[in-house]
Formats: structure tokens, sequence, C-alpha cells
């Protein structure tokens, strides 16, 4: 794990073309996951060593996971965190810093030692966006908590039990399973609230003739994933089924076009154009799908705004959905490795 931490350092150092006198901090939490394995600090990399400034609390725990390949700057409860990474660059005064992200008043601070700052996200999603070995590993597990989770939550799904209950049943779930945290706050939606893509559990009870829309993804080793069924019970089945068809339709039109190298923007685009023709347009209130890493929501964004390339080996959600206001709403959502081929990780293949 240690080597892999360095590599993905050395790599971000020549794509940024670092030179002697400059440094990388960076202070996103998923970003201190990908480049130092834990998430809290601040990491401050030059071209001959990487620093983590972080709290004395955490100090203990972080020694055990990172190894030899960080040096560690540690601080008490009487300073604050970027404080003490402006007074350590202002002793080194590097000619230019590269960053993550910045609140205005430390962005200020650091154009005090330099005016070549340098914001360098779209280089660090570049890299992130492309799943390594160890991380298709880590996430295919937490695909797979998610996927059980869903059936057994789906079997004690019936008509007397509410929302809240299922909610809490699927995290319970999740967490015997293996999960270390809920990948977001579970959906749960019935009735009318299931138009809402993302309504909270309530305490209404599922009825005999129903529609529920449950949306849960789990944490595994800082790695996250997303699903989306939505059930129909009793006598919705027949009501309701034309729109889970619809949905499913354009599910399968994105997928015959997902690849490497396809435009995330014209994925979303053919399977919007079946929601479209089917007369469901403007009721697909959302984007076609996203990446899913160490942030539930990242690179690539398949939606009408996005103008980039869907990379090799990235992971991504599909999910289309209707939604027509205070009457009904239905999603379906699956996880996908875009490879050679497009591989599930959440459910069957609907190319199949």
């Amino acid at each position: 794990m240690e080597d892999v931490m360095v590599r993905r350092r050395d790599i971000l150092i020549n794509k940024l073309e670092l030179q002697e006198g400059s440094c990388i901090i960076l202070t996103d939490s998923s970003n201190l996951l990908y480049f130092a394995g834990v998430g809290v600090g601040c990491l401050i990399i030059d071209c001959d060593e990487a620093t983590l400034i972080l709290p004395k609390l955490e100090e203990e725990e972080v020694k055990a996971k990172v190894g030899s390949t960080l040096s560690l700057e540690v601080y008490g409860p009487e300073d604050r965190l970027m404080d003490r990474v402006v007074r350590i660059l202002s002793e080194v005064k590097p000619s230019t810093i590269f960053f993550d992200k910045l609140s205005v008043r430390d962005y200020e601070a650091m154009g005090k030692i330099t005016s070549n700052l340098r914001e360098c996200m779209d280089t660090i999603w570049e890299m992130r966006m492309k799943k390594d070995s160890y991380e298709m590993k880590l996430i295919a597990r937490a695909a797979e908590i998610a996927r059980r989770t869903m059936d057994k939550v789906s079997s004690i799904l019936e008509p007397g039990i509410s929302e809240w209950e299922l909610a809490v049943e699927a995290e319970y779930i999740m967490r015997k399973m293996g999960a270390e945290s809920v990948a977001f706050q579970t959906i749960v939606a019935s009735s009318s609230s299931s138009s809402k893509p993302h309504a909270k559990p309530s305490y209404r009870r599922i009825e005999e003739n129903d529609i529920v829309v449950i949306d849960l993804g789990a944490v595994y080793e800082s790695y996250r994933s997303d699903m989306t069924r939505t059930f129909l019970l009793g006598d919705f089945k027949h009501k309701y089924s034309y729109l889970l068809e619809a949905v499913h339709k354009a599910k399968n039109e994105a997928l015959n076009l997902l690849r490497p190298g396809m435009l995330a923007r014209e994925i979303d685009k053919a399977a919007r154009k079946i929601l479209v023709d089917l007369g469901y347009g403007e009721y697909f209130i959302h984007g076609l799908g996203h990446g899913v890493g160490l942030d539930i929501h990242e690179p690539p964004y398949l939606s009408p705004i996005y103008e980039k390339p869907i990379p090799e080996d990235c992971v991504v959600t599909i999910e289309p959905g209707i939604y027509i206001p205070g009457m009904v709403g239905v999603r379906d959502e699956d996880m996908y490795v875009v490879g050679e081929e497009v591989q599930s990780l959440t459910s069957f293949n609907y190319l199949e």
C-alpha cells in the first residue's frame, strides 16, 4: 500500500511538471486518502519528500497507516491546521504552490508567500477517474455489499413496514457485511414521495398497493457503491410497470454506447432521447449517471453539460429515472466498470 501511494505522488509530480522550489498542498479528504492513505490533515509534496501536517490527536492512528513513506508534522490544540501550513511554507518560500482547494482566507495567506498559485484538481481527477486494480477490488466489494443488502431488504419489503424501518435495516445489514459506513443517507421513498429523487425516509408505512424506491450504498475501505431499485407492490405492478419499462429502455440505450472515448454527454443524450420519444422527457430531471470511487459523486459525469470523454477503467453509474411530481417516481441504477467490455458490479448486464 505504501508503494501505491508513493507511485501516485510521483505520477502527480510528473504530470504537474513540478520544479525544485515548488510544492503541492492537498487538503481535500478524498485526495488525502488517494495520495497519503489517510483522510486527515494537509499533505505537502515537493520533489524530494512528502509531509503530512496533522493534529496530535490523529498521530497514533495515522502512524500505523502511512508507514515510513511520509514525514509527519504534528500540531496541538492551540494551533490551526492551515496556520501551521502557512508558517511552514513561509519558511520555505516556494516559487509555485499547486493546490486542490483553499478557502478564501487560506488562498489570500498563500498569496503572500507566492503570487504563482495554481489549482490542480483537473490533473488530480484525471488520475482518480482511472481506477487501478487495487481500487477496483475495493469498489467491487463495496458494490457486492450493496447488491446483497438490496436482495435482503427486498425480501422483507411488505405492507406494514415503514420507510424508516427499511432504511435502518438496510444500513444494519451493510454494517454486518463489513461496510465501515453507508455511502450516503439511505433513500426509501414510497407512494408520492417516490417522485422526489433525494427523498428522506419517513415513518410512513408501506401499503398493499404501493411503489417503493430504495437507493443505497456502502463504504468499504474508503471506497463507495451506489445502486437503486424500484419495487411495485400489488396492483401497482400493472399500473406503473410501463414507467419501469421506459427507464430500462433508456438504460439499455446507454449501455449500448458506454465505452472508453465516448463523450459522456452523448450517452446521456441518447438515453434521454428514449424518454423524450416516449413522452417522459420533462420528467427525467437529473444526469444519467456519475463516477463513483472515494466520493459518491465524482467525474466523469454523464450529463448534458459534461464535455469530456469517458476514460478507460473508470467506474460509473447508469441511473435513468422518471419523476412525475406529487404522483410517482421510478429509478433504476447500477454501477459499471468501463473497459474493453462493460462489466456490471451490481446487477446482470441488460445487454445480455
